[in-house]
């Protein structure tokens, strides 16, 4: 060995021996890939825009909007202690506090899931756990969103962490976070009940163990009760406890007893079979999805070696709760899923033990290396490549949504009612809530924002004369075409052919304005599409 190969092999050991230096490194590199693709001048959309809206009306009221419906006002209150540090900005500005919050909370899981990591690994191992969580390219875009799924996971490796302690000062603890979890997001309440099991499972039902618990049980109500109180006297509900119950409510009315549902003026028919099918079809496609780029080599092998070594396996505790925990938020995955509700942010919670799982193979491949702080950065280098790649190839055009946004703003300008053109339309709500900034509009029965654009879609139609004869009385009053193949064939005819259509009057040209996203807007004449 070389004295130049023996010094750069001393520091890169001295480098992987100091956890907090090193996942400082790691972090910094996290940071620069989520500001890469981080979407600078776009509005937040639909959800995101909700926790907004709802977070700066308490910043501003200082308690929560009386008779606003919101389902869980955990994530959006903690918003609103950081936009009243920012009083009397404009709507954007809000936007990058909100995004920029969710960013630094992403990144500052790397602590506490090396800490995890340390609960069943060597320091060096658990330092592989944050790499592979912190760099995973769907953590990454979900990071830059400003939705609670950060906070919500960061919670989640705390309360495994604390829970899997052998000091009762740190189960304690545990309970706190995971009751943090309940008010964050309402499914993390049913995570209380597997802590509650396991807790007996260790320490056996006394009087010693029923003292802790009793203690435990405190801390959840002292945590749960005031935040029950206050959202009940807001909303009537207590949005945890009382959205819980609404899956069991959901499936007894409208699964068991075939009661239509009405949807936002929809009605809605559900089928047992199908809420089955598209449960687990649904759920098996987004845990797919999850697994790569990151996770599915590493899990892979991890599920051989168990295979092979199963007679050698004994269900401890912490094996215990890392299954339960699966498990239980595996649960709410499943019925949203069925429910329709497409998106992998429902499976990100259990994305810490995918880590834990992927590195329990990294265990069995590092031991046949006689430096395995080499395999500790070419892990890093690995990960770091492939979040790379695949933030390249799938995440969203940021050039192409700041253009959707300006043309939402033109809609918002002209018009009253436009058909839809998803996903470019949800742009239409942020664009209708910065020029109304700051006031704000009024919430239906669900707690949504109620916006004067009206959106009508077009599923459904064969003709243009029809879905126009349609919905002259749902309010549409122009029309905004961008001639993707995906649209329906009669509005793309006039996005073509926009001259053999006398009683459209097209008012925009995003081409005019040099864009790459083109977007025509035609107003409708009514009276010469009577005439016709």
């Amino acid at each position: 060995m070389t004295p130049l190969v023996k010094i750069v092999n001393e520091k890169i050991k001295n480098f992987t021996e100091h956890p907090i230096l090193f996942l400082s490194f790691v972090g910094i590199i996290a940071a620069l890939l989520r500001f890469q693709h981080f979407p600078y001048d776009i509005a937040i959309t639909l959800d995101g825009l909700e926790y907004l809206a709802y977070a700066f009306v308490t910043s501003k009221e200082g308690h929560f909007p009386q008779g606003w419906q919101f389902s869980t006002n955990g994530w959006p209150s903690v918003l609103s202690v950081f936009f009243s540090l920012f009083p009397d900005r404009e709507f954007m500005d809000y936007v990058n506090v909100q995004r920029c919050l969710t960013l630094i909370i992403s990144i500052s899981t790397i602590f506490p899931m090396y800490l995890l990591g340390t609960r069943f690994f060597s320091k060096q191992l658990s330092l592989l756990c944050a790499i592979i969580l912190v760099l995973h390219p769907m953590i990454i875009k979900n990071s830059i969103s400003g939705l609670p799924e950060p906070l919500f996971i960061l919670l989640g490796i705390l309360t495994l962490y604390f829970f899997l302690s052998s000091n009762s000062k740190s189960i304690y603890a545990s309970f706190a976070t995971a009751s943090f979890m309940a008010i964050i997001r309402y499914d993390g309440l049913l995570v209380l009940i597997p802590l509650s099991g396991i807790f007996f499972m260790r320490f056996k039902i006394n009087r010693n163990s029923i003292t802790k618990y009793f203690l435990c049980l405190s801390i959840i109500l002292l945590i749960l009760l005031p935040t029950a109180f206050f959202r009940i006297e807001a909303t009537g509900r207590d949005g945890m406890l009382s959205h819980v119950l609404g899956g069991p409510n959901f499936i007894s009315k409208h699964l068991i007893q075939g009661e239509p549902e009405i949807e936002r003026n929809h009605i809605v028919m559900h089928k047992v079979d199908k809420f089955l099918f598209d449960g687990v079809l649904n759920t098996i496609k987004y845990l797919g999805y999850a697994l790569i780029p990151n996770f599915i080599c590493l899990i892979i092998i991890s599920f051989i070696i168990i295979t092979k070594k199963r007679k050698q396996w004994s269900l401890n505790y912490k094996i215990i709760t890392i299954l339960a925990f699966t498990i239980t938020f595996l649960i709410p995955a499943f019925y949203a899923y069925a429910r329709g509700f497409d998106d992998p942010k429902y499976l990100f919670i259990i994305f810490p033990i995918f880590s834990l799982l992927s590195v329990y193979s990294m265990k069995k491949i590092s031991i046949r290396f006689s430096r395995p702080q080499i395999v500790l950065i070419l892990f890093l280098f690995v990960n770091i490549v492939a979040s790379g790649i695949y933030l390249e190839f799938y995440s969203m055009d940021n050039s192409h949504e700041k253009e959707a946004f300006l043309i939402a703003k033109q809609i918002v300008e002209i018009a009253n009612g436009v058909n839809g053109y998803p996903p470019e339309t949800r742009y239409i709500k942020s664009a209708e809530l910065l020029q109304t900034w700051p006031n704000m509009p009024t919430t239906d029965a669900y707690g949504h924002l109620v916006f004067r654009i009206v959106r009508v879609p077009v599923e459904g139609f064969n003709s243009l004369e029809e879905f126009i004869h349609s919905s002259e009385d749902l309010g549409l009053t122009h029309l905004v075409l961008d001639g993707k193949p995906t649209r329906e064939k009669f509005l793309n005819d006039v996005y073509h052919n926009e001259k053999q259509y006398p009683y459209l009057l097209k008012v925009y040209d995003s081409h005019d304005q040099g864009f790459s996203y083109r977007v025509k807007i035609f107003k409708i004449n009514y009276d010469n599409f009577v005439q016709k």
